[in-house]
């Protein structure tokens, strides 16, 4: 197992002041302030998700782990090489009622962030591919309706899309 700090070490300068840059932190300095500044003000996840999909294969590369998948497999992996210890954090996926690894899961926004900018009115987690299929049915929904889908008509999608899921509508997911 190794540390946040040992994985983050691995990193160029300019990886780790884009990935602070991404993060909101200083990103000045040489690259031991740069990792301070990233361990001591963020969590794993956070870090990890703000690298981009090549530093995250050059670390998988370094730890001889698999470098094919999307970007949420290969935080994943990285993960589970670390000794920290919400890095096995399981939820239940909104949608079909599954569990899996927060760290492979996306956070569904009920209230979109470009409008408020943050987490507020709410955050649920799911499959990516669950997430995809709901976005995917909203999008044809307000097509239909040529604007916007009002709380109850999104509550009501909500709960058909989670029905067709589970019923395997969409395949297995």
């Amino acid at each position: 197992m190794r540390s946040l700090r040992q994985i983050v070490n691995d990193c160029s300068v300019e990886e780790l002041r884009e990935c602070a840059r991404v993060c909101r932190l200083p990103h000045v300095g040489d690259k031991d302030q740069l990792i301070s500044a990233l361990v001591d003000g963020q969590s794993m996840d956070i870090i990890l998700e703000s690298m981009g999909s090549e530093t995250l294969r050059k670390i998988c590369r370094r730890n001889r782990l698999p470098v094919s998948g999307i970007k949420n497999l290969l935080v994943a992996r990285i993960f589970d090489i670390t000794d920290t210890p919400n890095a096995t954090t399981r939820k239940k996926c909104h949608l079909c009622g599954r569990m899996g690894k927060t760290i492979t899961m996306d956070k569904h926004h009920f209230i979109p962030k470009h409008t408020t900018g943050d987490d507020e009115g709410g955050t649920v987690y799911v499959h990516v591919r669950c997430h995809r299929i709901w976005h995917h049915s909203e999008e044809q929904e307000q097509s239909k309706k040529s604007r916007q889908l009002t709380e109850d008509e999104s509550r009501r999608l909500t709960r058909r899309v989670s029905q067709e899921i589970r019923d395997g509508k969409w395949g297995r997911t």
